[in-house]
C-alpha cells in the first residue's frame, strides 16, 4: 500500500517548527529533539517500518512513522493531576509554593522547582522557597552550594578548580605513560623483523615527556649496543628538561664507556647550564665511589665551566670509608684505589671492621686541568692556593641532592 509520506512530513515539520507541543496524554520524543504531546490512537505496519495516528493535545492529529520516534513516555496521573490544577493556580508566592509543597507530596521534583522559582521570582525573601531550593543566606545575600563553590573557585565536589587541573593533567600524563610502556615495548621486538620499517618510524616519532620513564627503564633492560643506542636516540628527541636527571644517570653509572659518551654528548647538545650542577652532585665522595666521581670528571670535561672549579678541587683527591674483608684476618689482602678510581691490592693483617682509602682521580684532575689550563696534579693544598689567588665564581660545591 503506497503511503503519503511527503505531506505528513510536511506537517511535521511544521509542528516541530513550533517548538514543544501543549499537554497531553503522552510525551512522544523524536529522534532529532524534538516532542509531540498527544496519544497514538491508531498503528498501521509497512513493509519494514509501522505508521502511527497521533491525536495532538492542541487539536487535530497527524501520521508518523515510527521509525522517526525516541521515545513514547505516558503521562501518569499524577502528572495528569498536576495539569489541571496547574490551570487553576494564581499568579502569588502563597498560590505557587502551595502547589509546590503538593508537587513534592507527589514526587514531581521539576513541577516543584518549576513553582518554587516562581515564588522567589515575585517574593524574593521567601525563605521557605529559597531552603527548599537549596539556597543559604550567605554575608546576607542567598546563594546556593554550588554558587557559594564557584565563588571559592570550587567544583560541585568541592576541589578547587586548581587541584582539578593538576590531577586531571595527572591522570592524562599517567594514561599517556601507560600507553608507552605497552607500545614501546612491541615496537622494540618489532627492530629487525619485517615490520621494522614501521616500528622505528614510530620510535622516531615519540616526542611526549610521557615516554621517558617507559624509555628509561627499557634502557637499563636493554641487553645489546645498539638496543641501548636506539633507546638514547629515542630520549634525544624528547625536548622537555626531565630527559636530563636519566641521561646525567646514564652518563656516569653505564657499565659500557660508550653508552656513557654518547650521553654526555647529548647532554651537551641540549646547552642547560644547569647540567654541570647536577653533574657537580656526583663529586660526593661520602655518596659515590671514585669511579662515579672520575666519570662526573670526565663529564664536566665536556659540560663543565670555571664555576665547577671548587667542586673539581675538592673532589681531586677524596677519602672513602670501605668494610675492611681482613678484619681479624692476618696476612689478607686489602684494596686499595688507583688514581683512575680502579682497584688495586695490598697484604696487610687483620686491622678494624673499617677502612679508610684515599683515592687520586684522574677524571677530576683533567676536568680542572682543561677548565682552568693549569696542572697542580693531585696537590689538592696547590690547588686551593691558586683558586683563592683567582676571581672564580664559587658555584655549587657544597649543593647535595638525594636520587
Amino acid at each position: 500500500m503506497d503511503t503519503p509520506i511527503l505531506p505528513r512530513l510536511i506537517t511535521l515539520a511544521m509542528i516541530l517548527s513550533l517548538g514543544t507541543s501543549a499537554q497531553g496524554d503522552d510525551r512522544i520524543r523524536l529522534r532529532n529533539g524534538g516532542e509531540i504531546a498527544g496519544s497514538v490512537v491508531n498503528q498501521e505496519k509497512l513493509e519494514d517500518d509501522q505508521l502511527l495516528t497521533i491525536s495532538l493535545a492542541s487539536g487535530g492529529s497527524i501520521q508518523i512513522l515510527r521509525s522517526h520516534i525516541g521515545q513514547i513516555e505516558t503521562t501518569s496521573p499524577e502528572e495528569l493531576a498536576y495539569l489541571e490544577k496547574k490551570k487553576l493556580v494564581q499568579n502569588t508566592p502563597e498560590s505557587h509554593f502551595e502547589l509546590a509543597l503538593w508537587c513534592e507530596e507527589n514526587r514531581l521534583r521539576p513541577q516543584q522547582e518549576y513553582h518554587l522559582l516562581q515564588v522567589i521570582k515575585l517574593d524574593p525573601e521567601h525563605e521557605d522557597a529559597r531552603h527548599d531550593l537549596g539556597y543559604s543566606r550567605i554575608r546576607g545575600e542567598w546563594a546556593t552550594r554550588d554558587q557559594i563553590l564557584r565563588r571559592d573557585g570550587r567544583l560541585n565536589n568541592g576541589m578547587l578548580f586548581e587541584e582539578y587541573e593538576i590531577s586531571r593533567r595527572k591522570d592524562d600524563f599517567e594514561a599517556r605513560q601507560t600507553n608507552f610502556i605497552r607500545n614501546l615495548r612491541v615496537w622494540r621486538k618489532g627492530i629487525g623483523k619485517i615490520r621494522h620499517a614501521e616500528m622505528l618510524a614510530n620510535l622516531r616519532a615519540v616526542e611526549d615527556p610521557a615516554a621517558i620513564k617507559p624509555i628509561v627503564d627499557l634502557l637499563g633492560k636493554e641487553t645489546s649496543r645498539d638496543g641501548k643506542i636506539l633507546w638514547l636516540e629515542t630520549l634525544e628527541q624528547i625536548k622537555h628538561p626531565d630527559v636530563q636527571d636519566p641521561l646525567i644517570q646514564i652518563a656516569l653509572l653505564e657499565d659500557e664507556e660508550l653508552i656513557r659518551s654518547r650521553a654526555i654528548n647529548i647532554l651537551k647538545d641540549f646547552g642547560d647550564p644547569s647540567t654541570q650542577r647536577y653533574l657537580m652532585i656526583y663529586l660526593d665522595p661520602a655518596k659515590y665511589s671514585p669511579s662515579v666521581i672520575n666519570r662526573a670528571g670526565r663529564a664536566l670535561i665536556e659540560l663543565g665551566n670555571r664555576e665547577a672549579v671548587r667542586a673539581l678541587i675538592e673532589s681531586v683527591v677524596t677519602s672513602h670509608k670501605i668494610n675492611n674483608p681482613n678484619a681479624g684476618n692476618p696476612g689478607a689482602i686489602s684494596p686499595t684505589f688507583d688514581n683512575q678510581g680502579g682497584g688495586a691490592f695490598q697484604f696487610n693483617g687483620g686491622g678494624p671492621k673499617t677502612v679508610t682509602v684515599q683515592s687520586k682521580n684522574e677524571g677530576v684532575r683533567a676536568a680542572l686541568q682543561k677548565i682552568t689550563e693549569v696542572d697542580y696534579q693531585f696537590d689538592k693544598a696547590a690547588w686551593m692556593n691558586w683558586y683563592t689567588n683567582q676571581q672564580i665564581p664559587t658555584g655549587m660545591f657544597d649543593l647535595r641532592r638525594s636520587n
